[in-house]
């Protein structure tokens, strides 16, 4: 009995330790709303985390900006050789996949048929008028004048030398008006149809054909330039449209109580375990002080 004197105090003192910072622990999650009864509402209802749920998402929004993940910490992530290598080597397959399609199927897929059709008019329509507009500058007599003076060579042999320069200049400039207004009266249509059918024999090769010629052995490292000169100039603007705050604060927010506090026990479970295992602590060695204080 005398043995049962001495260790009921401490066993008392950390059982209640315990219970009660395993009731606190749980007190800072439940109950979830407040608990009313007639017009009085319960203290201590709803738990400290549901009661200040926005308030804490607003910090911890705050805290993943300004601490956890800076908008420098996000540039040095970007721009780390790992990340770039990564970017590179995706779009290197995704290009290798999809140039192996015509060209006008992929054009296709990135807008509808009237936007496509217009924009190839457009196109043809533009080469039609510059080319027009390059005819109509270029004089093209003395190129005539040439044409002219080998035809009569090939033609009349040695009577060639008979033919008066001056003939050959009137031909020439005729020949340069008659060019002139044919361009300016049927020529349109002429371009326009080359121009289509030119564009139409593009549509049909495998996008890759088109960079057949390029010079692609440097491509990584102008990409990589390319990449870094972004990110350095608009990294603040994207980032700061992108608003890691807010952005954290709304998922918080989102969570319902029960996902919220799942989240936070995985987080803290040894610290909270802990915590409760430390009030029984606590209370065994206030026990055992209180035998000495009674005696």
């Amino acid at each position: 009995m005398e043995i049962l004197k001495i260790l009921a105090p401490p066993l008392i003192g950390a059982l209640i330790g315990y219970f009660t910072n395993y009731i606190a622990v749980k007190m800072l999650f439940h109950p979830y709303k407040e608990i009313k009864i007639g017009s009085f509402t319960l203290p201590f209802t709803p738990g400290v985390i549901p009661k200040r749920k926005d308030k804490i998402a607003e910090n911890l929004g705050a805290l993943a900006e300004d601490t956890l993940l800076t908008k420098q910490d996000i540039k040095q992530a970007l721009l780390s050789e790992d990340v770039k290598k990564a970017l590179y080597t995706s779009l290197k397959e995704s290009f290798e996949e999809v140039s192996k399609e015509n060209t006008e199927d992929i054009l296709r897929k990135f807008t509808d048929h009237e936007s496509y059709e217009k924009a190839r008019e457009n196109i043809i329509t533009a080469i039609s008028e510059k080319t027009l507009e390059q005819i109509e500058q270029k004089d093209l007599t003395d190129m005539a004048k040439e044409g002219i003076r080998n035809i009569i060579k090939e033609n009349m042999g040695f009577l060639a030398a008979f033919v008066d320069e001056n003939i050959i200049n009137t031909i020439a400039l005729k020949f340069n008006d008659i060019l002139h207004a044919y361009a300016r009266n049927q020529g349109r249509e002429v371009i326009e149809d080359i121009a289509d059918k030119s564009i139409e024999h593009i549509e049909e090769k495998p996008l890759s054909s088109l960079f057949e010629n390029l010079p692609l052995d440097n491509m990584e490292k102008k990409l990589y330039a390319f990449f870094d000169k972004i990110v350095e100039e608009k990294a603040d603007v994207i980032l700061h449209r992108l608003n890691i705050k807010t952005i954290a604060q709304n998922k918080i927010n989102s969570l319902e109580m029960p996902q919220l506090e799942n989240l936070i026990i995985s987080v803290m479970n040894k610290e909270l375990s802990a915590l409760i295992n430390l009030g029984a602590v606590i209370g065994f060695v206030l026990g055992c002080v209180n035998i000495f204080l009674i005696r």
